[in-house]
């Protein structure tokens, strides 16, 4: 039965589906404690996407879900990323392609010629042959930062599941999956461009576009380069993350999922112009979490902090998808432990596939399916995973402290220069010691601080008040002093926050005084992530251990009397403390890879109480049918040559293809 903070489930249908199998499965998921499904075309369908056919099964699948009690979400392409509706969105309008610049001297380099160049000295006027601003057009893909191009895509999928379904919009099908859409692509990055936006583009910085385009070629970075690209941010958010927002909102449904490239300040700046005011439209945003590792904290911080600000309740994390076959049940608790410091609370596990025929089992796992050998214990892991997210959504966040997010200064420095690494980096360091020393932060985001406002020494950002603002080095201008007059700022140099005691020194010389702190024999603990909140029945501290080894015993202090210490199934024990003149403390053993809870009382006595991270077992395992054995990691010799190195089998499997193999 699905409640607010219930798992999802990425159901990839990846074969010929048939509504005997789509019955059978979701039984499966509801057994299994999932609460909803997000319904997935994915490599290996064998029903055309979005035809009638396609349409009638799932319909049988929202009516199914019904029958059971569980929710569906439409994941609103085939494959990804989001906006092309399959290829139909370009058949439908050639010019709604990607459209890109590129630059070429001399001879055009294609022939949609933008504007050519003669140059003067080091700079270029319009006319003559020296230079040729181009575009160049990608039908794989469309242009998001057009409003034709996206309304084309609703009309394509998002109304044609409202024509279908639309009865239960609201009821069993809840959301809409956006994946990964993007201006431009990381990988390959150039320049955005889109049709007819030369008035637009000096509506919006009093500049000529084609009198300053050859800037982007010829000096690669600069103020020419923040405007074009901020211009593209802005038309992205509001021509597409926006408008299905919108549309979303006016039909009962929450815009969910994730944009590409989301950990760091190069990739943002290239693919989406951040990932932050994106945020702020959807209902439900979310990340997607890759690996069985600890991820950058600057991709859940970006997160955590729009849900604090904007009053989110529920933000969703796709996760586990390239854990490997070899991920445990406890490795999956460790990675969503860390996600739910960062208040994370709906699960998206990654994936689900209707068939594991062939290359399908190499797609990507971690799998959740009667394939896995615990899957008989998937009801108390995801039953653990949502009384966690219950627990953890009580109270409100209230971090004191502000960071300005400077994404939009990578905007003027050349792209992956040593400049835009090191500043990726250093905010990378920022985060991760802030975190370290245990202090509660938020990010603030360029739209996120054009709306906020200053008050009783204050910076007021949406539902949360910060007292000190944190800036990196040279990444702001005199107009964001101004507005932060009275607020008490600091401007944190290139190296500084790469040492963690000087951290600590810099917050005591502030007389930052921690709400709640975990404390070894050296000072603050390290390796610990907190959260701090306030509940009606008190301060809620969450901390989870990153350490994969080792326990931890540290003593706990803050305000309290005596401390209840929560478990995942709902035991609970009493620790009284010893006071101090600041409270009390006293101490607690947070288990290596695992997490406890401590709620502040104002007395009480002990009680026992039982550890709640022990490892669920697998008791057997056998082989599901004659072709799912599955490996993570091969060499491989293609027509005779000799074996290569041992690597991941996704790589091997494209580098056998690239390569003409079947």
């Amino acid at each position: 039965m699905y409640g607010k903070y219930s798992a999802l489930v990425f159901w990839a249908w990846n074969d010929r589906i048939t509504n005997d199998g789509i019955d059978e499965q979701l039984k499966q998921f509801y057994d299994a404690g999932i609460g909803g499904v997000i319904v997935h075309a994915r490599a290996g369908l064998k029903i055309e996407y979005m035809s009638d056919q396609w349409m009638d099964l799932f319909a049988h699948a929202v009516r199914k879900a019904k029958e059971l009690g569980l929710k569906v979400v439409i994941y609103d392409e085939n494959g990804w990323p989001s906006g092309f509706a399959g290829g139909m969105v370009v058949r439908q309008n050639p010019d709604f392609a990607m459209k890109q610049l590129i630059f070429s001297v001399g001879v055009p380099c294609s022939d949609e010629i933008l504007c050519s160049y003669k140059k003067e000295g080091d700079e270029y006027v319009v006319g003559g042959n020296d230079l040729f601003a181009c575009v160049k057009r990608n039908s794989d893909y469309v242009d998001l930062t057009d409003r034709r191009v996206t309304q084309a895509f609703i009309g394509l999928t998002h109304e044609k599941y409202r024509e279908k379904c639309g009865d239960e919009f609201g009821k069993t099908i809840v959301a809409v999956f956006t994946d990964e859409p993007q201006y431009s692509s990381f990988e390959n990055f150039l320049f955005p461009y889109s049709c007819e936006i030369n008035g637009a583009f000096r509506e919006f910085c009093g500049l000529d576009l084609k009198e300053n385009l050859w800037r982007l070629y010829a000096e690669k970075e600069g103020e020419f380069k923040k405007l074009y690209l901020s211009f593209f941010a802005e038309r992205f958010k509001k021509n597409y993350t926006a408008t299905v927002a919108e549309w979303c909102e006016k039909n009962g449904l929450d815009m969910t999922g994730h944009f590409s490239a989301e950990d760091g300040i190069i990739s943002q700046a290239c693919g989406s112009g951040g990932v932050m005011p994106h945020y702020r439209f959807m209902q439900r945003p979310g990340i997607d979490y890759l690996g069985r590792r600890f991820a950058s904290p600057v991709l859940l911080k970006q997160l955590e902090s729009v849900k604090n600000q904007c009053g989110k309740e529920v933000v969703l994390s796709e996760s586990f998808g390239g854990a490997g076959w070899g991920a445990s049940l406890k490795d999956y608790s460790r990675i969503w432990c860390y996600q739910a410091a960062f208040g994370v609370n709906q699960l998206c596990a990654h994936l689900s596939p209707y068939s594991l025929s062939g290359v399908r089992k190499r797609d990507y796992p971690g799998f959740f399916s009667d394939a896995q050998p615990w899957w008989k214990h998937a009801g108390e892991f995801f039953g653990r995973i949502e009384a966690l997210n219950e627990l953890l959504s009580s109270g409100k966040a209230k971090n004191r402290v502000a960071v300005l997010h400077p994404v939009s200064a990578a905007f003027a420095m050349e792209n992956f220069s040593s400049m835009q690494r090191k500043l990726s980096t250093q905010f990378r360091c920022l985060t991760e010691n802030l975190l370290d020393c245990q202090i509660d932060f938020d990010y603030v985001d360029d739209q996120g601080f054009k709306d906020a406002t200053v008050e009783g020494g204050k910076l007021i950002v949406g539902e949360c008040e910060y007292e000190l603002v944190l800036a990196l080095d040279g990444t702001f201008d005199s107009d964001v002093l101004n507005k932060l007059s009275g607020v008490k700022v600091g401007i944190v140099g290139v190296d500084f926050f790469n040492r963690r005691d000087d951290v600590i020194r810099w917050f005591k010389h502030l007389r930052y005084e921690r709400r709640a702190v975990f404390t070894d024999g050296e000072g603050v603990a390290q390796g610990l992530i907190v959260t701090y909140k306030q509940t009606d029945e008190g301060a809620l501290v969450y901390a989870f251990n990153k350490n994969n080894c080792d326990s931890k015993t540290v003593c706990l202090s803050g305000e309290f009397k005596a401390v209840k210490e929560i478990s995942f199934n709902g035991e609970e024990r009493v620790m009284p403390a010893i006071m101090c003149e600041k409270g009390g403390f006293c101490r607690v053993s947070i288990p290596a890879g695992g997490a406890k809870v401590f709620v502040f009382l104002s007395g009480g006595e002990a009680a026992c109480g039982k550890e709640y991270m022990e490892e669920l077992p697998i008791v057997d395992s056998c082989l599901k049918d004659k072709n799912c054995l599955t490996i993570d990691r091969a060499s491989y010799s293609f027509n005779g040559t000799d074996y290569s190195e041992v690597k991941d089998v996704i790589s091997v499997a494209s580098e056998v293809y690239s390569q003409g193999g079947a």
